[in-house]
């Protein structure tokens, strides 16, 4: 995991094809174009193909700000990319169980654009697919 700016996490969300809102004092929203249709899914569901991936905090502080974690990146970092698909779940895991309040939320979305993540501090993780492959 290496940290990155929220610079190259907007331009290459939008080189995707992912809205990418700058919202009021610092917040973020992604999405995707169209009708959204997210499904609910579980940790064992994140896999190989999720990875690399780049995470970013929806609120401006790191995502870990307020979480006892090791990983010790994002309680300094808004931004990582994650090459290690166990590791984001661990991370995601951490997000799910310990995560409070909107500064723990977060999303993360594959380098190839096939995957987008919410994880929420309401013990919610859900995901979106893209049909199509992205050329």
């Amino acid at each position: 995991m290496k940290r990155i700016r929220k610079e190259d996490v907007e331009r290459r969300a939008c080189e995707l094809g992912f809205l990418f809102e700058n919202l009021g004092e610092g917040t973020v929203r992604i999405s995707q174009p169209g009708s959204p249709s997210w499904s609910p899914v579980s940790l064992d569901q994140i896999r190989e193909e999720t990875c690399p991936a780049y995470m970013i905090g929806r609120e401006s502080a790191p995502p870990l700000t307020d979480i006892s974690s090791q990983y010790r990146i994002l309680k300094h970092h808004r931004c990582v990319y994650i090459v290690d698909p166990a590791e984001l779940r661990c991370i995601l895991a951490e997000l799910l169980n310990k995560g409070v309040s909107e500064i723990n939320d977060a999303y993360v979305f594959s380098e190839d654009g096939q995957v987008l993540l919410y994880v929420g501090h309401h013990e919610e993780l859900v995901r979106w697919i893209r049909n199509e492959k992205i050329q």
